[in-house]
């Protein structure tokens, strides 16, 4: 989807003939050359995308390597463990208080009220 505005952009500024076929326009070329992004998204009542929980997962993964830092005497399967349930409570809350502080900030606009 975003290669495909991009796309148009440099159609929309360049030409058509010019994009079409021939090289990279400049906004795709700029979109190609930025590092990937993940999309974190989290529900009102503390619902995960996938997205969220295959980040969490390759964290615990990436973790568990030593999990003599964690303090983790079985291994890593452990480690795992502990490190997912870790980010899991500690994103889960930061994400709901954020979604507190909008309600509240929209219910403060909408009654005009500090």
């Amino acid at each position: 989807m975003p290669k495909t505005k991009a796309r148009k952009a440099d159609r929309d500024s360049e030409g058509a003939e010019h994009v079409q076929n021939g090289p990279t326009g400049h906004v795709l070329a700029l979109l190609r050359s930025m590092p990937p992004t993940i999309g974190l998204v989290v529900g009102a009542r503390g619902e995960l995308s996938r997205s969220v929980k295959q980040f969490v997962s390759d964290c615990a993964e990436k973790g568990s390597i030593n999990p003599e830092r964690f303090e983790c005497c079985h291994g890593q399967n452990q480690a795992r463990g502990l490190i997912a349930n870790f980010i899991n409570r500690a994103f889960g809350g930061v994400s709901l208080r954020g979604a507190a502080r909008v309600r509240h900030a929209a219910l403060t606009a909408a009654t005009g009220s500090k």
